[in-house]
């Protein structure tokens, strides 16, 4: 069977994807930093994701024997059922149900289209360049946002990703640093061109200050070492790669610096303007007040991988100053929450049920009620809340599935080993920030994760249902 359709539908399926992930790059930052364009069109992916899903149900009727593609998809069939199956038991109402399988399946129609439409490895090539490109364009974004516009705060350094946006931008160029140093790898750029390339991907990431990325580009790169083959023979290549890491990390480490110290000198002068004018008895008061709290501090980069600092970040603060419940606190919370009741326990309260919703009425109900300690902030205690025990231990068992089916693909001296290979890392650092960010219910993040999934692992049936046949 040829799973490749006519010429039109080609065109319309690739430019649709291509057109979706650059709607990342630009629907936020029109609509909620400029405001240019009403929030209603940062919808516009997900209406994309129907039409692709109506495509494939289309595919589907008129061609009966695509049916056992579903057989190679078990555990993310098992995950949608899992979905209707915690919306009935818990009785969530309509609207918060809605919202909840919005989104926790909207990225899936982008996993299964490479079953039922049989992309080439050239429009690989040209996917992961379009990505790199939009990566590259990041860098100018960002020195306009922090040096032309003087922003004297990291935090809002984003790129054309929007406002607040900085730890997504991060892990993004982190996952395209992982990408161009496998292409590099490969053999498929040079050194100077690879060396050039880094810097401006890793550039941003000092601009908006950023401390994850001294966690998680680390681990990256460790990754990049364990998950290349035939390390005797890329020996040289590996060393170049770990050379523009080290520089890369002294880059951003530097970057930091100036910009932590600059803010920090920057409050200082505002608030002792206030003291030269404030009456003399408060004058002593305040002068200590600044030296003690504004005191500009270099950074050290050893500081952040300190481990009772980093339990201090993650837990130990468990209550931060607006309110919220810290990290792991929020998983232990939605823990002891569901614990309660051995429904909840294994099946959680329901998709949608504990989380924010632009609509009143789509709003959940454990979030109404616990939604100012920002519960299911990130995606283990989400999933905990939502989806219980069962469909926790699932989901990172579909993480498990992709990993050890796309493991042997890295192999390959092609675009398709060196996107196999980032993969895989892309894998690690998603299990690892589950605690940190929300990282799956980001579109940029959960689009990418599962296209890129659903491609690797589609190849991989279509190359084995092609050996089956020419037994």
């Amino acid at each position: 069977m040829n799973l490749k359709p006519l010429s039109w539908n080609d065109t319309i399926v690739e430019t649709s994807v291509f057109f979706l992930f650059s709607l990342f790059f630009s629907l936020d930052y029109l609509s909620q930093t400029l405001g240019i364009i009403p929030r209603q069109f940062t919808w516009l992916p997900e209406v994309i994701s129907i039409g692709i899903l109506f495509y494939l149900f289309i595919r589907l009727f008129r061609e009966k024997d695509l049916v056992p593609i579903f057989s190679r998809t078990q555990l993310v069939i098992f995950f949608i059922a899992l979905t209707l199956i915690g919306l009935i038991i818990n009785r969530v109402d309509t609207p918060v149900a809605l919202a909840g399988i919005r989104n926790n399946l909207k990225y899936l129609p982008l996993f299964f289209l490479p079953f039922f439409y049989k992309f080439d490895k050239s429009f690989l090539q040209r996917f992961l360049a379009f990505l790199l490109l939009l990566a590259l364009l990041q860098f100018p974004v960002t020195i306009i946002q922090r040096i032309v516009y003087k922003t004297t705060s990291g935090d809002p350094i984003g790129g054309s990703l929007g406002a607040q946006s900085s730890g997504i931008l991060s892990v993004f160029l982190a996952l395209c640093l992982v990408f161009w140093s496998f292409y590099f790898i490969k053999g498929k750029l040079k050194p100077i061109v690879f060396f050039a390339g880094f810097m401006v991907l890793i550039s941003p990431m000092g601009l908006n200050e950023t401390k994850v990325s001294f966690f998680i580009l680390p681990v990256a790169f460790v990754c990049i070492f364990l998950f290349t083959r035939y390390k005797k023979i890329h020996i040289k290549k590996i060393l170049i790669v770990f050379v523009c890491f080290s520089v890369g990390m002294i880059l951003i480490g530097s970057l930091f610096n100036h910009m932590y110290v600059q803010e920090r000198n920057t409050d200082k002068k505002v608030v002792t303007k206030k003291i030269n004018s404030s009456p003399k008895n408060e004058l002593k008061l305040s002068e200590s007040s600044v030296l003690k709290e504004k005191k500009p501090a270099r950074y050290k980069a050893i500081k952040y991988f300190d481990p009772n600092r980093l339990m201090t970040l993650l837990y130990k603060n468990e209550i931060l100053k607006r309110g919220a419940l810290n990290r792991i606190p929020q998983v232990i919370f939605a823990f002891n929450h569901i614990k309660t009741n051995p429904v909840r326990l294994l099946f959680g309260v329901g998709a949608g049920n504990a989380s924010d919703s632009f609509f009143e009425k789509a709003k959940g109900e454990y979030y109404k009620k616990y939604g100012e300690l920002d519960i299911g902030n990130n995606l283990l205690s989400r999933l905990l809340w939502e989806y219980g025990l069962i469909g926790t231990l699932l989901f990172f068992s579909i993480f498990i599935f992709l990993f050890l089916r796309i493991w042997k693909l890295r192999t390959g001296a092609d675009i398709m080993g060196a996107a196999a290979s980032g993969y895989l890392v892309l894998i690690v650092i998603f299990s690892i920030t589950s605690v940190y960010f929300n990282t799956m219910l980001m579109n940029l993040f959960g689009y990418l994760f599962w296209f890129l999934g659903g491609y690797l692992l589609a190849y991989r049936y279509h190359r084995d249902a092609l050996k089956e046949t020419n037994k």
